[in-house]
């Protein structure tokens, strides 16, 4: 990967523009050069005032969307979104348990980035939605999984 770090700093995104005189950067199709982008991701996202994924590729002129999609067509690539991600919500719960960030606010946004945490909400959603539309009543929780021993914590 580090051969193709010339490639990335030449770089030169494809841009377009759009019939209102709007110009769009298109996301690179290169792999090389998003190998390369998904690795200075993950570096980004290691900087402790990095948390909300998005700003990397608005930093690159690329709509977040076509960024998101280079995941879907390249393994690579996804991967280190998803390690991006994961770096995120690690420093998300820190920042709960430490008390610099309120729960409520770490809870609506950890499904943004932490996989097991989605899967708990959209449980939790479809027990809720159930309940609304039989005669049972549903009782929930919402936790904060500990993404090092995959268990639940309250």
């Amino acid at each position: 990967m580090a051969g193709h770090k010339n490639k990335l700093k030449n770089y030169i995104p494809e841009i377009t523009r759009t019939s209102g005189g709007q110009f769009l950067v298109r996301a690179p199709t290169d792999l090389d050069i998003q190998n390369d982008l998904g690795l200075e991701l993950k570096l980004w996202a290691t900087n402790e005032d990095n948390f909300e994924i998005e700003d990397f590729p608005i930093s690159k002129s690329i709509a977040p969307s076509r960024f998101f999609a280079m995941a879907e067509m390249n393994p690579y690539f996804e991967e280190c979104l998803d390690i991006s991600r994961a770096i995120i919500a690690s420093r998300l719960i820190k920042s709960w348990r430490t008390g610099l960030l309120p729960r409520d606010f770490v809870i609506r946004i950890l499904p943004l980035y932490h996989k097991e945490f989605k899967n708990l909400a959209l449980e939790n959603r479809r027990v809720v939605e159930e309940a609304r539309t039989s005669s049972h009543a549903a009782i929930f929780h919402i936790g904060i999984p500990d993404i090092t021993t995959k268990k639940e914590k309250l």
